[in-house]
C-alpha cells in the first residue's frame, strides 16, 4: 500500500487493523523514477527496497533517492493515478 501525502510517499504494510509505515521518503529526496527495466547494477546503492511480491513485469517502477549522502532504491508497482501524482511531486520538489 502506498500513501501519499503533501511532501512524502510512503510504503506500508498492513496487518490486520494496523498500517507499518515499512518505508518513508519525502519527494525532495527522490532524483528519479523510472521504469524496472531501465534499472541497471550499482554499486554505490546502499540499499534496494523491493515492495512487489510476485515477477516484475512492464508496470514495475523503480526509485532512486539521496539520504544523508546515501543512494537508496525502491522497487514497486505504482497505479497510474500514483505515477501521474508521483511525476508531478518530484518533478517540483
Amino acid at each position: 500500500v502506498y500513501m501519499i501525502a503533501d511532501k512524502h510517499i510512503a510504503f506500508v504494510k498492513r496487518i490486520g487493523k494496523k498500517d507499518n509505515i515499512i518505508l518513508d521518503v519525502k519527494f525532495k529526496e527522490i532524483d528519479r523514477v523510472l521504469p524496472i527495466s531501465e534499472m541497471k547494477p550499482n554499486t554505490e546503492v546502499n540499499n534496494t527496497y523491493y515492495f512487489i511480491y510476485s515477477e516484475a513485469d512492464e508496470n514495475c517502477k523503480f526509485g532512486e533517492y539521496t539520504r544523508d549522502g546515501k543512494l537508496y532504491r525502491f522497487v514497486f508497482a505504482p497505479s497510474e493515478r500514483v505515477m501521474r501524482i508521483l511525476d508531478r511531486k518530484v518533478t517540483t520538489s
